[in-house]
């Protein structure tokens, strides 16, 4: 814990040294885009959503090789080559998100009041859970600027204790799919303990996994509860901050301990001209931390996620126009490891000395004002304190967007996708280090084609 704050401090350190730089960031301020309205500009009503068909058609290596019990699943394909949140094929048309929602002023009882409220009736982890999929709230918010500085804002909504990429309203989203680090470590799924509590341990392993169950539906970035935040403008710069207090459980439930998450958030961005919205002109800097507890197997444990970032954007739909960005993250405790056989469960990793930690840097090039291209790669090591255990995912994803207009867009990504296991001869038991290096070459690169219309 101490080692992973100390690296993170000299992050801290080098960001808020590039923040001082009047240069421009890939990263608009979105704690006041999706927190606030401005007085006497919003309506009391605005009617808005988007929706994204999407296609899926994932590689469908088969697993091979496999020895011992596992030789059951020779030949079928991993969850990880299927098509989610149903895996039930390799490719798949999919309205992936429909959501629709209203936001405005509380005028006229009062201007300095606003809300926000969302729904989600989409095809995807969030809307789909252990009981069946259906229509979901995904953001409902109030938010009182009565306190200069310090705006109060309550309800169910993003958390700031998050990465740029999972903050960012996903209509603008530049990818198709999010990093495997964004996914894996931060996009929280909550369990409980499956019907044998202990999972069989992989030879040579130095952490104990248990057996989970999957409880309620992904988190989506969010959490309900109760959010102090701010951003101050001077000039080209913009400064902001928020703190969060969440119950860190399951959506629509009530908490299920006594702890309660603590989220962080420091961003500082320098404007460029007199852009606006989510795709400003400005080059900015943000650190964001979690402290939470999670119930599980009869404890409770602690669980950290933190990370540290920044990036560049200018010249949206104009020629030349291009864009960067970078991001780290870490975690300990509640390191979850999907099963990639077709009707496994997961191993869930709950002490805090069970860690992960990830990385991504992106970017994209507008060739004229309507094509515009990306590039990114992405890798997260889970479980780096147990080198059996350890496996690391990297991800180089080609793609290319068609904006119609800022509305409207077509966005085709290719990833081409690998699993490694990076430390073979600690796993001690022969059968088991085959078993985990067959199934690390089935692995399968990933297409996917989406189209966005945002109203």
């Amino acid at each position: 814990m101490k080692k992973a704050n100390k690296k993170l401090n000299k992050l801290v350190a080098g960001v808020l040294a590039l923040a001082s730089i009047p240069q421009a960031a890939h990263a608009a301020n979105w704690l006041m885009l999706q927190g606030t309205e401005p007085a006497g500009v919003s309506a009391p009503v605005s009617l808005w959503g988007f929706i994204q068909p999407t296609y899926y058609s994932v590689d469908a290596k088969n697993l091979s090789g496999l020895v011992g019990p596992n030789a059951a699943f020779n030949g079928q394909t991993p969850n990880f080559n299927r098509v989610g949140p149903q895996l039930e094929s390799s490719n798949s048309f999919n309205i992936l998100r429909a959501r629709i929602g209203i936001r405005g002023v509380a005028s006229p009882i009062d201007e300095r009041i606003n809300y926000f409220f969302l729904t989600e009736f989409g095809n995807n982890g969030y809307s789909r859970s252990d009981d069946g999929s259906s229509p979901r709230i995904i953001d409902g918010s109030i938010t009182f600027s009565h306190i200069p500085g310090a705006r109060v804002r309550v309800g169910l909504f993003k958390a700031p204790g998050m990465p740029e990429e999972g903050l960012q309203g996903i209509q603008v989203f530049d990818y198709i799919n999010f990093t495997n680090v964004t996914q894996q470590l931060i996009q929280e799924q909550f369990f409980t303990t499956g019907p044998s509590a202990v999972a069989a341990p992989l030879a040579g392993s130095t952490t104990t996994g248990f057996v989970g169950t999957q409880q309620g539906t992904i988190n989506a970035f969010r959490d309900t509860g109760i959010q102090v935040f701010d951003s101050f403008r001077n000039g080209p710069w913009d400064l902001g901050y928020a703190a969060m207090v969440g119950n860190g459980s399951s959506l629509f439930r009530t908490d299920n301990n006594e702890g309660k998450d603590l989220y962080y958030r420091l961003q500082g961005y320098y404007v460029l001209g007199d852009s606006k919205g989510p795709r400003r002109d400005d080059m900015g800097a943000w650190i964001w931390r979690q402290d939470g507890k999670r119930t599980f197997n009869g404890n409770d444990y602690d669980m950290v996620r933190q990370g540290i970032g920044f990036g560049y954007r200018k010249g949206y739909l104009k020629p030349n126009g291009m864009r960067f960005t970078a991001e780290y993250m870490q975690g300990e405790g509640m390191i979850s490891a999907g099963s990639p056989f077709p009707g496994g469960t997961p191993t869930v990793y709950p002490g805090d000395n069970n860690k992960a930690d990830g990385w991504y840097v992106e970017g994209g090039y507008f060739l004229t004002k309507n094509i515009e291209f990306d590039l990114r790669y992405d890798k997260y090591n889970r479980l780096t304190n147990s080198a059996a255990d350890e496996r690391q995912f990297t991800t180089w994803t080609l793609g290319a967007q068609y904006h119609l207009n800022p509305k409207a867009r077509l966005t085709l990504n290719y990833e081409f996708r690998d699993l490694e296991v990076p430390n073979p001869g600690a796993i001690t038991a022969v059968p088991a280090r085959t078993n985990a290096n067959a199934v690390a070459d089935a692995m399968g690169d990933r297409f996917s084609a989406q189209a966005t219309l945002i109203f």
